[in-house]
């Protein structure tokens, strides 16, 4: 029983301009997905690269190194697994920048670049971000020049992911085509120090910085100082350099990221033993979890739950050990990670190299220095909608904004940047003449294409670690149009309507026009006020409002008749228990509903006020309780099946290391204490 005293209100104009398939909502380049995989389905590998660069000028590095937020997404998931969007654009690509047809399609590419505008801009920092930047700035028709603090562009992408995951002929094959865009290059020049900001200011219209971030986070324990410790960045630095930096027999890697992971597998191949430690559990890594399983594969070795205490070393002030403290987790912390705590417990590795991967932040000098506004934190205070900074004409993005981030996130800011930097140059909106119009098929099939996904083919984790040679191959031409053919082309059904999908009451209605959603509309009568659909917004178009007079929703259940009993039992529930943890509902509640007529988690929802659209916990305990009362359950409401829900006893460890908040062991103490083991199936 709880009173509903909010309702949702959804912004039609934001909710119509969001009308984008999920994929490109979620990827921060906002990439045209079902086009290119239109494109190439249609066999026309041309347009597709010319729809693929337009949108995201380092195609094939991010085809290899995107943590591919678009695949999360996807909803291609409600029937098996997400389109392997990643493989398709960089193959793609590859098909491209390492054929003949290269330079036919620069001159294409070229060709939709503006007339000259007579504006100088400057780009500081040739990373993803600024790369970016730069290309788009170029193709508006600007005069435009990136100044580098190293002798190479690329950044991160060059000199910190190692050559067997990018190999470094394709982040200067996508740099050679932003230089044939007319954009110029002035390396080994540190912005801010070698070049000041004043000088910039002086020589060019607008200024976009995008310096990244490639200060190390030092640890705070005994023994970083010694022979044989190294930051992960320059470790990683070093051997992209050919600087022929040494590592013993026995490697340790601290940290979770990408940047760990890299450093681990680089480890190997120079014929080291290699032992990851993270401090938290598996599943709070921050690395993409492909990597890790690839790290794995190779032959590391992951101690979870240990953080460093400190680093021993010899006579001669070389390493010989590590001591580690154990852990365990505790409260959550900001990033909603629980924290680590120690145990007390402490144990020795022997080693003769430490790699510390613990993260990167930004140049605090640099940014005190700026004269610009900054957060608390030091990071540069920017309008979040133009990317401006307080210093009139001057622009930023990427890490330096933001804080350590990915590869895509980068090159997000770094289009927004251009796009806005260009608007205000001009005084108009450019943007749209940039991009040429795509013709392609765009009608519905009747059924979905049933192929299963298709995943990159790797060399063998023995042959790979032997040398540097690139270790993901990709898709083979043909994978990659099947691939394509599994799209379920969400970009012409129109908006989203993920709140409809997710709304546990049905409160949610969508007006169609075949296929398409052209609105969505909330029933004020039904709404109780989850806020289930305003988390799930992909445009934040839904916000919550008070209501003028508020209601109450379920009852509150005095005594606990037989049947009620009889069918908690059936579902394994005890009468008591909490079904749903957003709203405290209890099973006895649910039950009560069902006894009074609900027959779907949806009209349960109704009738208690529970949360069936989260999708966690909340709703395979209502099912339970349905088919426990006899019922048996269609097709759901919304996109997916009603799915064969776990019991108590049989919750996969998935979910339980996921959702700790759910009281799991609480509820199986509560339940041994209620039911015979015998009855506990």
């Amino acid at each position: 029983m709880r009173i509903v005293d909010k309702l949702a209100r959804i912004d039609q104009e934001i909710c119509l301009d969001g009308g984008l398939p999920p994929c490109e909502t979620g990827c921060p380049l906002h990439m045209n997905i079902p086009r290119f995989l239109q494109l190439y389905k249609e066999r026309r590998i041309e347009e597709a690269f010319e729809s693929v660069i337009l949108d995201n000028p380092l195609p094939a590095s991010t085809g290899r190194v995107c943590q591919h937020p678009c695949e999360n997404r996807c909803r291609r998931t409600t029937l098996d697994e997400a389109v392997n969007m990643r493989e398709v654009h960089r193959l793609i690509a590859d098909s491209i920048l390492f054929s003949d047809r290269f330079d036919g399609l620069v001159s294409r590419v070229a060709s939709r670049k503006l007339s000259p505008t007579a504006r100088k801009v400057a780009v500081a920092g040739a990373g993803p971000a600024g790369l970016t930047a730069a290309f788009y700035l170029a193709l508006m028709g600007h005069d435009v020049t990136v100044f580098e603090e190293k002798a190479e562009a690329g950044g991160m992408l060059r000199f910190a992911i190692p050559e067997y995951r990018l190999p470094k002929t394709v982040i200067r094959r996508e740099v050679e085509l932003i230089e044939r865009l007319g954009v110029k290059f002035v390396f080994n020049t540190r912005v801010g120090y070698d070049l000041p900001l004043d000088d910039l200011a002086g020589r060019f219209d607008s200024v976009f910085i995008s310096i990244g971030t490639w200060k190390e986070l030092w640890p705070h324990f005994p023994g970083t100082e010694l022979k044989g410790v190294y930051p992960a960045l320059l470790f990683l630095e070093s051997v992209a350099k050919n600087e022929g930096v040494l590592v013993g027999r026995k490697v340790i890697v601290i940290g979770g990221g990408n940047a760990a992971n890299d450093s681990a597998r680089t480890a190997l191949r120079m014929g080291a033993e290699v032992t990851v430690l993270y401090r938290r559990e598996r599943k709070d890594m921050p690395a993409i979890e492909e990597e890790t399983m690839a790290t794995e594969d190779e032959g590391a070795q992951y101690i979870f739950l240990s953080a460093p205490h400190r680093i021993l070393g010899d006579a001669d002030g070389k390493v010989e050990a590590i001591e580690v403290a154990k852990t365990r987790l505790g409260e959550r912390d900001k990033s909603g990670r629980r924290r680590p705590v120690p145990t007390g417990e402490i144990q020795r590795i022997e080693c003769d190299t430490v790699i510390l991967g613990v993260g990167e932040t930004f140049d605090a000098e640099f940014c005190r220095g700026s004269g610009m506004a900054l957060k608390e934190e030091g990071t540069i205070v920017v309008d979040r909608s133009s990317l401006e900074t307080s210093r009139p004409d001057f622009y930023a993005g990427g890490d330096l904004i933001s804080g350590a981030s990915n590869v895509s996130s980068a090159m997000g800011w770094g289009k927004q940047a251009a796009r806005n930097m260009d608007e205000s140059l001009m005084g108009e909106g450019r943007w749209g003449r940039i991009f040429p119009a795509f013709s392609y098929d765009q009608k519905l099939p009747e059924e979905p294409n049933k192929g299963r996904r298709h995943t990159s083919h790797s060399v063998s984790a023995k042959v790979r670690i032997q040398s540097d040679e690139e270790v993901e191959t990709g898709l083979l031409p043909e994978e990659a149009w099947e691939e394509a053919g599994r799209c379920l082309h969400c970009d012409i059904r129109g908006r989203c309507a993920t709140c409809v999908s997710v709304c546990p009451v049905l409160a949610v209605h969508p007006t169609k026009n075949g296929f398409t959603v052209e609105s969505v509309l909330i029933d004020e009568d039904h709404c109780q006020g989850c806020t289930i659909c305003v988390s799930r917004c992909p445009e934040h178009a839904i916000e919550m409002l008070p209501r003028e007079h508020a209601f109450v929703v379920g009852a509150k259940i005095e005594i606990v008749t037989p049947e009620i009993e009889r069918i908690c039992r059936n579902a394994h529930f005890y009468p008591d228990q909490v079904v749903c943890y957003c709203h405290r509902v209890q099973a006895k509640e649910v039950v009560a509903a069902i006894l009074a007529g609900a027959a779907t988690p949806e009209e349960v929802a109704q009738a208690t006020g529970a949360r069936t659209g989260c999708g966690i916990l909340c709703i395979t305990g209502i099912i339970r309780l349905l088919e426990g009362s006899g019922l048996k359950l269609g097709k759901a409401a919304g996109v997916q099946w009603y799915g064969n829900p776990a019991t108590i006893w049989k919750i996969s460890g998935d979910i339980t290391e996921k959702y700790p908040q759910y009281y799991v062991e609480a509820d199986l103490m509560a339940v041994d204490a209620v039911f015979p083991k015998g009855e506990q199936q």
